[in-house]
């Protein structure tokens, strides 16, 4: 965590394989959701690395997260994307609840709910909308 305060990188190891065995049980990693069937419900965490809201999707609001083993792509509709404003825009490290989605080869997780994994500061190292 300290790394990443002072440089906003890290050269030990990423900080969601530190934070992880305090993360509720059941919480997947990005390699794990990939076994995960089209439809089922998930909850994972990662280190927000873009917010995207293009203004050709209606509202909809992208995040790309970054855990230990991967990325995980989240989408959160336009009524999820106001009831968690607050933590979608300012949370570096966040917990999604959702459905898994697939399109081909690409996995999503579309958002039903959200929160910050600590409540404590943490460096935004994020690629964000304005």
């Amino acid at each position: 965590m300290l790394d990443y305060e002072r440089t906003g990188l890290s050269v030990t190891d990423h900080p969601m394989r530190l934070l992880r065995p305090n993360l509720p049980p059941g919480t997947k990693n990005g390699s794990e959701l990939l076994a995960i069937p089209h439809g089922r419900r998930v909850s994972t965490a990662g280190l927000v690395i873009c917010r995207q809201r293009p203004g050709t999707a209606s509202g909809v609001v992208f995040i790309t997260m970054e855990d230990e083993t991967g990325f995980i792509n989240l989408i959160l509709y336009a009524r999820v994307f106001e009831a968690f404003r607050h933590v979608a825009t300012t949370s570096s490290l966040l917990m999604a609840h959702g459905k898994i989605e697939r399109d081909g080869d690409v996995l999503y997780v579309i958002v039903e709910r959200m929160e910050p994994v600590q409540r404590r500061s943490f460096p935004s190292v994020s690629r964000d909308f304005h």
